[in-house]
């Protein structure tokens, strides 16, 4: 039921570590899982270890942990068909609360063990009908009524129904508590190197679905010895749960930061409520907006940043060392020369054509084609100008040649390579015409199993004559076709001379 459903999405979680997949039977076996239990690497960044940071000691934790899950209303009453589901439950719990140091996770498992017990109930219905009818009966009031409605509410067909002044699927939430929240998502930094930075997911307790979920975001300014805070602005919040809720981040205030100079302050600072009805606020927790390619930020008290070494900071942009402007590549971010400009680059070298195999050949009357390929050490894209060459010679700015050679005279063109930062190599080229010595005006065509720029011809011949060069006159006598007179061949023709008795 819809209940149940909001219920599940209480627990969302998405972690910044790249979780494995599960495999079949585990997704057999478990409705729901926590990512970061299955998480690469986790370990090797973090060593966590007990008593936890606020003293939780493994014992007090395993006493907690049974207390909330074997001793919760699903666990007492649905304790037998569980089984062993309760104990890895518990095991879960423990390591949570390791990592976590939050009683409030403990609950985690409770949907967990009601969704296994829902499965279990549903097979025993079907293999012992009769013999679990009053157990089963009490189960699926269990089920529908999570907590026997915590005590605030009545257990009806549908689920529970809440008193006066309670609310949630448990009746647990009084209706006019204020939201918590008891932290935002990955600390409440936000890199806009990563990420557009539009919204921040906050994690807590008591937020309530409805059109008057609101966030307040006000911004804190520097004046160079503490925060002030500024005017709040209402932004809209997205209820994901009772205790996860996704509040929009203003888009102007990024805007006009993003051009201020990146110094030791983050680009932004929020300071961020929610509320439930939009007149009761929860804590204020920070969001930090930060540029990650100059600056390292940790949550802390002072909320500044520290400026990296060996980057340049340029018309309000950071850059690191050895980064190319983006509009030119001459131009790099030298920080041992300037940290606020740009410096040119001293040692670029000019662009160099690839070789090719000797000089360029065509033949008297071929539309001549041929691409040059050139390349640029620094990575420029190059530019061809043709400087001079036989008339009717075309050079594209990309080195495309295009000319009909018209005369049998050896030809030279002269073109520069040119590359972004305007270093430049002169090229001269000797362009070779061959004869066409196709016979019996029969006519050169460009033989393309042969690379252009090798004078390779073929010979098209005109009808009635055949040979590589055209040189032989085609037998059109052959086979035979004068049947008693003799054939007499000619170009491209043939006629019969016939003996004194016959005709045609």
């Amino acid at each position: 039921d819809m209940s149940r459903r909001k219920r599940q999405s209480y627990y969302e979680y998405h972690p910044v570590f790249p979780f494995q997949s599960l495999n079949q039977a585990d997704l057999e076996g478990y409705s729901y899982f926590f990512p970061e239990d299955h998480a690469t690497g986790l370990h090797h960044k973090f060593l966590p270890s007990w008593p936890t940071p606020s003293g939780l000691t493994e014992s007090s934790a395993l006493g907690l942990c049974q207390e909330a899950i074997v001793n919760s209303t699903i666990g007492r009453s649905c304790g037998g068909l569980l089984g062993k589901r309760v104990e890895d439950a518990v095991d879960m719990c423990v390591k949570d609360l390791l990592l976590k140091d939050d009683f409030s996770w403990a609950e985690a498992f409770l949907p967990l063990l009601e969704n296994e017990c829902e499965k279990r109930v549903l097979e025993e219905i079907n293999s012992n009908q009769q013999e679990l009818q009053g157990s089963v009966e009490d189960l699926l009031v269990v089920l529908k009524c999570p907590s026997l409605c915590s005590g605030n509410g009545e257990c009806m067909e549908w689920g529970c129904a809440c008193f006066q002044g309670y609310s949630s699927y448990d009746c647990s939430i009084l209706s006019d508590q204020v939201p918590e929240i008891t932290e935002l998502e990955n600390g409440g930094l936000c890199d806009i190197r990563q990420s557009d930075c539009a919204s921040v997911r906050a994690f807590g307790h008591g937020f309530r679905e409805s059109s008057s979920l609101k966030c307040e975001i006000s911004q804190l300014q520097h004046n160079g010895s503490h925060w002030l805070l500024g005017e709040p602005l209402i932004m809209p919040a997205a209820f994901q749960s009772a205790g996860i809720a996704d509040c929009q981040l203003p888009s102007d205030g990024q805007q006009s930061h993003v051009m201020d100079l990146v110094d030791d302050k983050p680009l932004a600072r929020w300071q961020i409520k929610i509320s439930n009805d939009g007149f009761i606020y929860s804590n204020p927790k920070t969001m930090i907006l930060y540029d990650g390619a100059c600056q390292t930020c940790e949550p802390q008290e002072s909320g500044l940043c520290t400026l990296k070494e060996k980057t340049c900071n340029i018309d309000g942009l950071c850059y690191g060392e050895g980064d190319t402007n983006p509009s030119s590549p001459c131009l790099l971010c030298r920080p041992d020369i300037s940290k606020l400009t740009w410096s040119v680059v001293e040692d670029n070298q000019p662009p160099l054509l690839q070789t090719f195999q000797g000089t360029l050949q065509t033949f008297y009357g071929e539309n001549f084609v041929y691409q040059f390929l050139a390349s640029d050490p620094e990575g420029s894209t190059v530019l061809f100008t043709l400087e001079s060459g036989p008339e009717g010679a075309s050079l594209s700015p990309s080195g495309l040649l295009l000319w009909k050679a018209m005369s049998k005279n050896p030809h030279k063109l002269t073109f520069s390579l040119t590359d972004d930062c305007s270093a430049e190599t002169k090229v001269e080229i000797e362009v070779n015409v061959k004869s066409c010595d196709c016979l019996n005006n029969g006519s050169c065509v460009t033989n393309v199993n042969f690379p252009p720029g090798s004078g390779r011809y073929l010979c098209a011949c005109v009808p009635g004559f055949e040979g590589d060069l055209c040189q032989v006159n085609a037998d059109e006598c052959q086979p035979n076709r004068c049947a008693a007179g003799r054939c007499v061949d000619a170009i491209n023709s043939y006629h019969c001379e016939c003996p004194p008795e016959l005709q045609g």
